[in-house]
């Protein structure tokens, strides 16, 4: 998944009506939840802890463990490779966002989208995306 944008200033004059998200990604056409689940559980009001596949087989219990977060309502579907949401609420706290993104199969995390290392340059560092904690939120 790539998102944009993955940093949000908040004020106190933000709303969440304001705090509109991108994602780009695969496979987005059969999406069926989108939580978001913080850094700090106080970041959000109304948490709750989320075992989507607590009725699977074992593989889908150990692959797909419970998290704690908040449901987005209303995420628009733009095509198999763009999802659009806009957060539920305002973050009240500084720290991280994760985007988890399910399907009947299972879910997928922002902060687990990483691009394979290849290079074949000696003194090539591995390259990571500006998101892998999250999308930050900062005042």
């Amino acid at each position: 998944m790539n998102i944009f944008p993955y940093k949000f200033w908040v004020t106190d004059s933000t709303v969440a009506s304001n705090m509109n998200v991108s994602i780009e990604g695969y496979k987005f056409l059969e999406v069926s939840n989108v939580y978001l689940s913080a850094s700090d559980v106080t970041m959000f009001d109304n948490l709750s802890t989320f075992n989507l596949y607590v009725s699977g087989n074992s593989s889908q219990k150990l692959s797909y463990p419970e998290f704690v977060g908040v449901e987005v309502g209303d995420f628009l579907v733009a095509g198999e490779r763009m999802l659009n949401f806009t957060f539920p609420q305002t973050p009240k706290t500084v720290g991280y966002v994760d985007v988890l993104v399910a399907n009947e199969a299972g879910y997928g995390k922002l902060t687990e989208s990483r691009l394979p290392f290849v290079s074949s340059w000696y003194g090539a560092t591995e390259y990571q995306f500006p998101w892998v904690n999250g999308i930050e939120i900062f005042r």
